[in-house]
């Protein structure tokens, strides 16, 4: 019997998130949650752009925390956790080659969040080898009745004549 492949492990919560240059989709966020003021390098339009983003965001430790519509902060993770927690949900022992909703849900379920989240899932699953086997037959919408104007009476109607029947 073959024993399971080794697996990454998607304990995350446990490490300390650093923040660096490579993150830069929420460094300025941080920035103005920790100094209370917008980094220097934003013109004004950029500055209003961030504030009202930001309010959205809250400070875990020294990592970055969303919080959704209902309440509950989900972690922000950087592109190299999120292509792990994407392959990990999608193809690991939690996945089940879902399709690209359902595998995204599963990752902000799990307590994981970073914007262009739907964009990358529906990529993932675009090239996942086993998600487009089993995707099945793809389902038309029905077409739109065409409707028939009548003007006069008989006017649909037609007789064809073929001679006599015999």
């Amino acid at each position: 019997m073959k024993e399971p492949s080794k697996r990454p492990n998607i304990n995350i919560n446990q490490q300390v998130l650093l923040i660096d240059e490579e993150h830069v989709w929420y460094k300025d966020s941080i920035y103005l949650l920790r100094n209370m003021s917008c980094p220097p390098h934003l013109v004004e339009h950029q500055r209003r752009a961030l504030r009202l983003k930001a309010s959205k965001y809250v400070r875990i430790n020294a990592g970055l925390g969303w919080r959704n519509p209902d309440g509950i902060i989900l972690r922000c993770v950087n592109s190299e956790e999120s292509k792990m927690l994407m392959s990990e949900l999608n193809d690991g022992y939690c996945g089940g080659h879902y399709a690209h909703m359902t595998t995204a849900s599963k990752i902000m379920r799990s307590g994981y969040y970073w914007p262009t989240i739907y964009t990358d899932v529906y990529q993932h699953v675009r090239t996942c080898r086993n998600c487009q086997f089993f995707v099945g037959r793809p389902k038309l919408p029905a077409l739109p009745l065409q409707l028939v104007i009548v003007e006069a009476p008989f006017q649909q109607w037609g007789l064809y004549f073929i001679g006599k029947f015999k």
